[in-house]
């Protein structure tokens, strides 16, 4: 995930200087210092930097949640019998449309199966400020749901946030070529390997040659 998230910045100058500049609110040392100390509580509730992870979460993890029928249960003209185990993969609902489509038809239009920092960001109506939004139930569970979701959760979302905010602070991140995994460049956008759905993060299928500068 953290990876991802750098490819995102990378290929998004814009999206990445805004994470910058928001990530620098939760410093409590200054930024040219060898060793900087965070607000991590203030960093990880940061909103445009919550709306990413979440974003890239509900696009690039892929697991199947697994359940035990206690009771007979129809769903969609099917019978499901007692007993059985049932496999919840988190892939159809992270990408239904109906859901996370915008309404909007533009050519500026956020498709479901594309990524778009800003999908979980919302303006509070009240303060003017920027505010995440809440999946609904049901529509998004990338570390599983009740009482086996992933116990380090937040602790995995720390290490991610963390980690992505110092390779952001201290380096300049720009993106070059997208290349298979035989290194030849490619056109379009980098995506993910297919191959490795319902086993948690999914890999990219190729590269991304970057450009990484030290910050002066």
């Amino acid at each position: 995930m953290t990876s991802w998230i750098l490819i995102e910045l990378a290929r998004d100058p814009e999206l990445l200087a805004a994470i910058r500049d928001e990530i620098k609110t939760a410093l409590l040392s200054p930024e040219d210092a060898d060793e900087v100390i965070w607000d991590i509580p203030k960093l990880v509730a940061l909103p445009i930097f919550s709306s990413v992870l979440t974003e890239t979460l509900r696009l690039r993890m892929s697991n199947n949640p697994n359940r035990l029928l206690t009771a007979d249960l129809e769903v969609g003209g099917y019978l499901l019998k007692a007993g059985n185990q049932v496999m919840l993969p988190n892939w159809n609902p992270h990408v239904h449309d109906p859901v996370w489509t915008e309404t909007d038809t533009s050519p500026n239009a956020h498709p479901a199966h594309k990524f778009w920092g800003q999908r979980f960001l919302t303006t509070d109506p009240e303060t003017g400020e920027l505010a995440n939004i809440r999946p609904k139930p049901g529509t998004y569970f990338p570390f599983g749901g009740g009482a086996t979701m992933c116990p380090g959760r937040f602790f995995a979302r720390q290490e991610i946030l963390i980690s992505v905010a110092v390779m952001v602070l201290k380096y300049d991140i720009e993106a070059v070529a997208v290349v298979d995994k035989k290194g030849r460049v490619q056109k379009g956008e980098l995506e993910y390997d297919r191959s490795g759905a319902g086993f948690g993060a999914l890999h990219p299928n190729g590269d991304l040659r970057c450009r990484i500068r030290k910050r002066l």
